[in-house]
């Protein structure tokens, strides 16, 4: 099946990103910041994880994932993954926002404050996942043991720190992904992120609503009793797959690949989106 106007506009949409990729790609690291830039100054905040490394780790893993989903596109014949390929781009835009979210702000103290939050959570998981693996292993390993105790300090001189400054806030994604495109892109466009980023979570925890209505989607049979109709979904450029979905918007059967609710139309296939995330990448 060949590719329509829309998608192929989407794909030369996203195809404009690689160069902006491949600059980044080639950056390597560690990164060390300017010796006269503001970050020198904002690293000192916290240096056993410094602000600079906070965004630039973030960064990186957002162009890696971006770059996944460019080898799905440049392969022969070309490989789409509808679901995949959101979450590959879900893990991006967290990534890229979370550096726009902390770098981006003017005053220092801000700066610091949100590197203080992404740092609490980040110690926070790693600690939750170091003390399930010292209850998996049978016996008690000494390293392992160690990194726990180590992390476990950080994260309460780090708390300790911030109570001391009056600082509560925990990480809300949603939220810094809102104030981050808020700040790059003006709150109209910052609302189509959020829901691209909502569309992205129901991919990545499998659930079937984030391709109601996508782009590429066409309903070849009237509903039945149940609200249920087939549809097609196109992919470029030549595969396809089926699913049965609802198409009435008051119908409230959840089962199996069923869904309550009408589809919603969004841009170009992610086309925009895949673009914002590169724009974070390069603030």
């Amino acid at each position: 099946m060949s590719a329509t106007a829309e998608e192929k506009h989407a794909r030369k949409v996203i195809s404009g990103t690689f160069q902006q990729l491949d600059i980044w790609q080639r950056m390597s690291g560690p990164f060390v910041p300017w010796s006269g830039s503001e970050l020198v100054q904002d690293d000192h905040d916290w240096l056993p994880f410094p602000l600079s490394q906070v965004g630039y780790f973030r960064l990186v893993t957002a162009v890696e994932h971006l770059q996944a989903v460019r080898a799905h596109l440049d392969s022969t014949p070309v490989r789409l993954f509808p679901s995949a390929h959101l979450t590959l781009c879900r893990t991006a835009l967290i990534c890229s926002a979370q550096a726009v979210w902390v770098f981006g702000p003017d005053p220092r103290e801000l700066r610091t404050a949100r590197a203080r939050t992404v740092q609490a959570y980040m110690y926070k998981q790693h600690s939750t996942y170091l003390g399930a693996l010292q209850r998996w292993t049978p016996a008690r390993d000494a390293d392992t043991d160690t990194v726990a105790a180590h992390i476990k300090l950080r994260e309460q001189q780090l708390k300790d720190r911030r109570i001391t400054d009056g600082q509560k806030a925990e990480l809300s994604t949603t939220k810094m992904i809102a104030e981050a495109a808020t700040e790059v892109l003006g709150p109209e466009l910052a609302e189509e992120v959020v829901l691209e980023w909502r569309s992205g979570s129901g991919a990545a925890h499998g659930l079937s609503w984030h391709l109601f209505g996508t782009p590429g989607t066409e309903q070849v049979s009237v509903a039945d009793r149940h609200g249920r109709a087939r549809r097609f979904k196109r992919a470029v450029p030549s595969s396809g797959w089926r699913t049965a979905i609802c198409r009435r918007s008051d119908c409230s059967n959840m089962d199996g690949n069923f869904c309550a609710g009408g589809g919603r139309e969004v841009s170009a296939a992610g086309a925009g989106v895949s673009a914002w995330f590169v724009h974070f990448v390069r603030v």
